[in-house]
């Protein structure tokens, strides 16, 4: 479409603040992505005959409906003139289905069509347009909805002016009806639905007849709802009989609540399954064999009935689940249990949980999902659930939920061609015994004997707090999940220039003060009154997803308060030491949590200490060797130990230049399996291309080891540190740093398949790097003092920053902030409850100030990068 050459053109967008450097940038991706490259391997599936803005037909209306021309060659989105594909003179095979753009992938004609296409069969799908159904012109039809956007667009203004009224009062963290009515609006496109009369249901899919257009005397869908007090674990005779169980399950969250009481149920019933480690759902947890995406499912078969399933319902991220995510869930949940062939679903009130929707507004969504789920499955002829029992153990929250279904029932009841509910109420006597157990349980909440206590628990049992942080602009979302409550998203809108500005001001301080006041300011700027409330319990570890961007704030160093003046080091005002601060990175390659390294084999560790025979680094050898030392300590100690019932332990070093190529390196990688892998020297980071960043081995910045490399090796290492450095940059130069290093090295581990990696943010002093690391690995293999347990990799980690910040001197209070953990905080490498070591601290050497890590002394020249 040359005619579109304006669309690329900064004064076609005045006033709009659009600069030419990103039009440019737009031409070129569309540039680049033009050319088909095999068309005898494609085919095009095409919505059309909807109503779609095709062309300009004037320049200076661009933001009405009068400036563009409307064809029905198009989807509603993607005019057909767009959309088609030629190879050369011949166009790649075209088929079209009269639908819109954003119901294409739930069409079941196009998911026909896609399978034929997949399998190589004749596709059955029109290749030319069907005749429009609709009788009005393209232009009339544009006009109709263009003027129901247009009061759509209305009603979002004004939610969003009372949404910012309401946001100005405090710290109020209900959700009111407008929040969740300007979201449903929102991802209403996104989920191929369309308006209803209560304003907030899920139709039928676009492109099919609606269940109101069905001749008169049709019945519509049908569900069987009932209600019980008891476990979800629980069950009870019952015709028909309950062939499927579904909890919820959050992206990265271990199983708590209603989940884990029935893997502790099932479990049982497993052979060697049981407790801790050996239950069965947590344990496909820690491996990583439960995704929790939204709408993706994983089905166990029941253990003590091979007749019944277990379905863990993905609830996507943290924070994340509202009304809209539910209707998904519910909709995908009973979609596929009714087209596997059950029919009796026993289910807890997915999204209800405490600080999530309330049971009202969770019924609400799991009916529309309901229904579209049985919409679909009438529509197909396929089989559908008949029967849904909710429950719930809690008398106060049974009761909550029989009111809401009350309610609903009454609502569907005006419309009952859409969804017919027959649900009957419990009995008189049922409600009876509710009401008077949910007074008792009210008063017991209210002195709090509801919640289990942190002393209780087992040291690896405690599920962290978790935080999700996303930047979109100039606006930071934040949403967290405690143990018993969701902290719906919060937004803070602010420059990110300036809080880059004050966190940069972090790595240069080595005052106390200073960190602690530069570091609140970021967490008032930032972090919303109430989040700051949810986020901070003592003895509770907090996890941070992040992405590359947010990634570069220094969270650890974020403080709990402020000082007039100057004090020392107090670790329990920092996240980093107090919350025992752990990051995730939000890819597809952030690990879930494992089971510790020890499993019945020897412990195999490899230490890398300054490889670069022409930059060296003698204070990284000596960390080096005092790495292998502590290893062998813990060798010693477990053969001398006559309750041991651990494997023993190899270490391998490669210290300095002569040792440590990088051809030994790879050799003992590829050759040799490795638990844990020690690096202490040089690094590179490659702005440019930040995967190809890596070890350095030489001063030729050709000579660098990067995670590629790791791709060729079968089994990589589980705990990685690199106690490394920028080369060039020294603890005095940390403002050189490169803020995006960390988390670039964090992720390309990742892909490779490390899941925890240790590192730092930038330059650290010699001596506060060699005291880190042998207070975090003493901690994490239980050599601290004798009877002390083994700890996990954030209590480790915490210990290890607060012991550098408070040793004499200031080295370490420059030093501690920049350790960042990636991965699972109940990392381990010797499992709780293994036999004590002797404990005895040998070796505890410490050099003299004024040796620093980066480029080595700080009179070394700069190697630079």
């Amino acid at each position: 479409m040359p005619d579109m050459a304006p669309m690329y053109d900064e004064a076609t967008w005045s006033g709009y603040g659009v600069r030419q450097r990103l039009l440019d940038e737009s031409r070129r991706g569309h540039e680049r992505l033009a050319p088909v490259v095999d068309g005898s391997r494609m085919s095009y599936i095409a919505g059309c005959n909807q109503p779609t803005k095709s062309d300009v037909s004037d320049w200076k209306r661009l933001n009405e409906s009068a400036g563009y021309a409307v064809t029905l060659d198009g989807d509603g989105t993607v005019p057909h003139v767009l959309g088609f594909l030629s190879d050369g003179s011949q166009r790649v095979p075209t088929y079209f289905v009269d639908c819109e753009h954003g119901a294409l992938p739930n069409n079941s004609d196009v998911i026909a069509g896609a399978l034929q296409l997949l399998a190589g069969a004749p596709c059955t799908l029109p290749e030319q347009p069907p005749k429009p159904r609709r009788a009005p012109a393209a232009a009339v039809l544009e006009e109709a909805r263009s003027a129901r956007e247009q009061r759509e667009d209305e009603h979002l203004r004004k939610l969003s002016r009372s949404l910012s009224v309401r946001g100005r009062g405090g710290r109020d963290t209900k959700v009111s009806s407008e929040e969740i009515q300007a979201e449903e609006l929102i991802v209403r496109s996104f989920l191929a639905t369309e308006p209803v009369p209560d304003g907030g249901g899920i139709g039928p899919p676009a492109g099919r007849p609606s269940l109101k257009d069905r001749p008169r005397g049709k019945k519509g869908v049908k569900i069987t709802i009932r209600l019980v007090q008891a476990g979800i674990e629980e069950i009870s005779e019952s015709k028909p009989k309950v062939d499927a169980i579904s909890v919820g399950h959050y992206v990265g969250v271990a199983p708590q609540n209603a989940e884990l009481a029935l893997d502790r149920a099932i479990s049982q019933f497993v052979p060697g399954g049981g407790t801790g480690s050996k239950l069965l759902i947590t344990a496909l947890h820690r491996r990583g064999a439960i995704s929790g995406l939204l709408g993706q499912n994983i089905q166990l078969i029941d253990p003590r009935d091979s007749s019944r399933v277990i379905v863990l319902a993905g609830m996507g991220q943290p924070g994340s689940f509202r009304q809209a995510e539910l209707t998904v869930l519910a909709r995908e949940l009973v979609w596929m249990l009714g087209r596997s062939g059950s029919q009796h679903l026993k289910t807890v009130l997915i999204g209800s949980g405490a600080g999530n929707l309330l049971a009202a507004d969770a019924v609400r969504a799991w009916l529309r999902g309901i229904r579209r789920a049985l919409y679909d499955a009438a529509a197909a002829k396929d089989p559908s659930l008949k029967v849904i029992t909710f429950t719930d153990i809690s008398p106060m929250n049974f009761l909550l939920i029989h009111r809401a279904l009350v309610d609903a029932r009454k609502a569907f009841a005006n419309d009952p061609d859409a969804l017919e509910i027959d649900y009957s109420d419990p009995s008189k006597e049922v409600i009876a015994r509710a009401e008077k157990a949910a007074r008792a349980e009210a008063r017991k909440k209210g002195v709090r004997e509801m919640r289990r206590s942190l002393e209780s628990a087992a040291p690896d049992s405690i599920e962290p707090i978790r935080l999700t942080i996303r930047l979109q602009g100039d606006i930071f979302e934040f949403a967290a999940l405690t143990e018993d409550a969701s902290v719906p998203q919060r937004v803070t809108q602010i420059n990110p220039q300036l809080v880059d500005e004050v966190n940069d001001q972090l790595p240069e301080s080595d005052d106390f003060t200073v960190q602690l006041n530069r570091g609140n300011l970021i967490g008032r700027l930032l972090l919303p009154y109430d989040l700051r409330e949810a986020i901070v319990r003592p003895g509770v570890p907090l996890v941070i997803t992040v992405d590359a961007t947010t990634a570069r704030i220094h969270w650890e160093m974020i403080s709990l308060k402020q000082l007039s003046e100057a004090s020392d080091f107090d670790p329990d005002l920092f996240l980093g030491t107090a919350c025992r601060l752990t990051r995730q990175l939000r890819t597809g390659f952030a690990p879930l949590p494992e089971p510790p390294v020890l499993s019945g084999r020897p412990l195999r560790v490899l230490v890398i200490a300054d490889p670069a025979g022409d930059a060296p680094l003698p204070g990284a050898q000596e960390e080096g060797q005092f790495v292998a030392e502590i290893f062998e300590e813990f060798k010693r100690s477990v053969e001398a130990s006559s309750r041991a019932r651990l494997p023993s332990v190899e270490v391998v070093r490669l210290l300095g230049p002569g040792e440590a190529t990088r051809v030994a390196v790879l050799d003992q990688l590829i050759n040799h399996r490795f638990d844990v892998l020690h690096y202490c020297g040089h690094c590179v980071f490659n702005s440019a291309d930040p995967p190809q960043s890596g070890w350095l081995f030489n001063r030729n910045p050709q000579h660098v080891l990067t995670a590629h490399e790791l791709s060729r090796i079968d089994r990589v290492p589980r705990f990685v540190f690199s106690n490394a450095c920028e080369s060039g940059v020294t603890p005095d130069r940390a403002s050189a740093r490169n803020a995006l290093l960390a988390p670039s090295f964090a992720e390309a581990f990742f892909a490779r398949g490390v899941s925890n990696f240790l590192c730092t943010a930038w330059p650290v002093d010699d001596a506060s790097a060699l005291a880190f690391a042998r207070r975090f690995y003493r901690g994490l293999l239980g050599l601290l003092r004798p009877g002390h347990p083994p700890e996990s990799a954030h209590e480790a980690m915490a210990a290890a920053r607060k012991e550098i910040a408070t040793a004499p001197g200031r080295a370490g209070l420059q030093t501690w902030g920049a350790y960042q953990h990636y991965g699972d905080p109940n990392f381990r490498i010797v499992a709780p409850g293994s036999p004590p070591t002797s404990g005895k601290a040998k070796g505890q050497r410490t050099r003299p100030p004024g040796k620093t890590r980066g480029s080595g002394r700080r009179d070394r020249p700069s190697l630079g990068s």
